[in-house]
């Protein structure tokens, strides 16, 4: 289906395929589940626009950081929830994964941030789970787990992205309810010393400095605006 030879099945026929079958499950299944499939390295045309798909998948291999930005696109372009169905630093079984364990395991820990932080219900999934739970990862999760707890009770499955911005960083947010939530990650291995701005709710613009109107500007330490002083817990994730 994937290689470039004449007898590679066309998008057309593939996605023909797709939207039978999920008809299909759609009138048989009286329980309502949730059906989906799971694309590889490309698209298949047509594929994301089947309505009775109710999410759509690919998958992402050596380009973990693009995670947010395919997420947030595909999102956008087809208005259905979008699905990182395997990501990871190396995708060839061929290859002793022990031999760069430290890139592999940093690739892993980023994905799940960049799936946290987008507008999926599904975290980004590794198809190397055993490699990494005899790297002792696996219980990594909990500090994923504890953060999407927080989203949840503070938004109760609201969810918005929110502008910002720190010079020399990746930085995402979300607000959930009246809880804001942002994610840094230094892709080098220097310290970075960078002003956060992060992009206030109308409800609760102050004074505070900034590039923009509507624009909260944390220059030092954990100071957020809002209705009522607020409360900001660092987390250094390791």
């Amino acid at each position: 289906m994937y290689g470039q030879k004449p007898e590679r099945i066309p998008d057309e026929a593939v996605a023909v395929w797709h939207l039978e079958m999920s008809d299909y499950l759609k009138a048989a299944d009286p329980y309502h589940h949730l059906i989906t499939t799971s694309i590889s390295h490309r698209d298949v045309e047509g594929m994301n626009r089947i309505a009775s798909m109710d999410f759509n998948q690919r998958h992402i291999y050596k380009h973990t950081d693009t995670i947010a930005a395919t997420i947030r696109s595909y999102v956008q372009k087809d208005g259905k929830p979008y699905v990182i169905g395997e990501f990871g630093y190396e995708w060839d079984w061929s290859k002793n994964f022990s031999d760069f364990a430290p890139a592999m395991d940093g690739d892993f820990k980023q994905g799940l941030w960049m799936g946290l932080f987008s507008p999926t219900p599904v975290l980004p999934m590794s198809w190397w789970w055993e490699f990494f739970d005899e790297r002792k990862l696996t219980r990594y999760t909990a500090s994923v787990r504890e953060v999407d707890e927080r989203m949840l009770a503070a938004g109760r499955g609201a969810y918005a992205e929110v502008p910002c911005k720190a010079p020399g960083l990746v930085t995402l947010a979300v607000r959930c309810g009246d809880a804001t939530f942002v994610y840094l990650y230094n892709q080098g291995s220097a310290p970075v010393n960078a002003a956060l701005d992060v992009a206030a709710p109308a409800a609760t613009r102050t004074g505070a400095p900034g590039p923009s109107p509507g624009w909260a500007a944390v220059p030092e330490g954990p100071r957020f605006p809002g209705p009522s002083p607020a409360e900001c817990r660092i987390v250094e994730l390791r």
